[in-house]
């Protein structure tokens, strides 16, 4: 993975992975605890949790650039949200499981995962292309 200037993007890949993990996570809890079917509700984070992995591959494929960086996580967002529902359409046909645990552990999951990745995105293209509003530094452009 190439390094942009002044930022590495294994802290960004680092810090986008430990936020899934811990999404899918409050997932499988959220689901678990509520409705008491915990196999069902690690079925739904673990959906999430394939597609944010899949997400994060990309990304590191292509952030390589600054001036990417913005295209290549709405790539990693868009490959977890469409590969979370393909793959969330086929477990469901493959296992089964109890509706109202394995939605709730899914949605869960996909929209911690959601605002966690946001936040991260938001605050790591502030720091590549400077203050929000301001001029885009020279070094971004290359």
């Amino acid at each position: 993975m190439a390094a942009l200037p002044g930022i590495s993007t294994k802290v960004l890949v680092s810090r986008l992975a430990a936020a899934l993990g811990v999404a899918c996570l409050l997932g499988t809890v959220a689901a678990g605890a509520w409705h008491g079917r915990w196999t069902d509700a690690g079925l739904g984070a673990g959906v999430v949790l394939v597609a944010g992995v899949l997400g994060i591959v990309a990304l590191a494929r292509l952030a390589r650039r600054p001036a990417l960086l913005g295209a290549a996580i709405m790539v990693c967002s868009g490959v977890r949200t469409l590969g979370g529902l393909a793959a969330a359409l086929g477990a469901w046909f493959a296992f089964r499981p109890d509706p109202g645990t394995y939605l709730t552990g899914f949605l869960t999951s996909a929209l911690v995962a959601l605002a966690a990745e946001s936040a991260i995105a938001m605050r790591w293209v502030a720091r590549v292309f400077g203050r929000p509003g301001g001029d885009m530094p020279a070094r971004c452009l290359t």
